[in-house]
């Protein structure tokens, strides 16, 4: 099931009844405890409950849904240490939630800047691994989204508009993204293709390529005597 950027595994556990270990096995690259900040993603969730958890998640107010909240840098003397404790993380949470932390060259944190402070349950569902910068966060470009058969919803955008931008039907990206509504939201990303759609096409051009016939070079043998 697709879900909004920044939501906490947490909460897709409580919105369908599973199990922390469950959520996390079934969503293994999900290293922080919450999906892509900037980037709506597949989640997956056990069998036969994505449609409640679906109800459960569009329910919730985006400020609980969401499993991080927003800070911001106002002192140019501060450390990314001090500002973790300050919210009640360790720099290494800080650094897991905010790769792309901008520091001068003394070491101290650049004014003006918003960091992410996770929640104690985002944090409570996160990996303890070496190196969480092999999760990469969103990022995709709207052309880059579009090729691989992604549309990201624009405010006012109709599921009918985008189905017929993209040469589909309603029933179809209903099917496509689990959707048992009507009602998409802006920033939402649909898929409007099915993966296999590439391979499909590749293979029907390959089957439809003339085949280059190759002169014989046999002889015909002399005639024995």
């Amino acid at each position: 099931m697709l879900v909004a950027p920044g939501t906490s595994l947490a909460h897709i556990a409580a919105a369908s009844g599973a199990t922390k270990a469950e959520v996390r096995d079934l969503n293994p690259a999900v290293l922080r405890g919450i999906t892509p900040p900037d980037a709506s993603i597949w989640a997956r969730v056990p069998v036969g409950l994505a449609d409640r958890t679906r109800v459960a998640l569009d329910s919730m107010p985006e400020a609980d849904r969401r499993g991080y909240r927003m800070a911001s840098v106002s002192g140019s003397s501060t450390t990314p240490a001090g500002f973790a404790a300050k919210h009640g993380i360790t720099l290494k949470q800080l650094r897991w939630f905010n790769p792309a932390i901008k520091t001068t060259k003394k070491g101290r944190l650049v004014a003006g800047q918003s960091l992410r402070i996770p929640s104690a349950l985002a944090i409570d569902f996160a990996r303890e691994i070496p190196d969480p910068a092999i999760e990469r966060y969103g990022g995709s470009s709207p052309t880059t989204l579009t090729s691989r058969g992604i549309h990201v919803v624009k405010r006012g955008e109709t599921l009918g508009a985008i189905a017929k931008r993209y040469g589909t039907t309603v029933t179809r990206l209903k099917t496509l993204n689990g959707i048992k509504g009507s009602r998409v939201i802006a920033g939402q990303t649909l898929r409007v293709r099915s993966g296999s759609s590439a391979a499909t096409k590749s293979t029907a051009k390959k089957k439809s390529s003339p085949k280059t016939k190759t002169a014989s070079s046999k002889k015909t043998p002399p005639p024995q005597r």
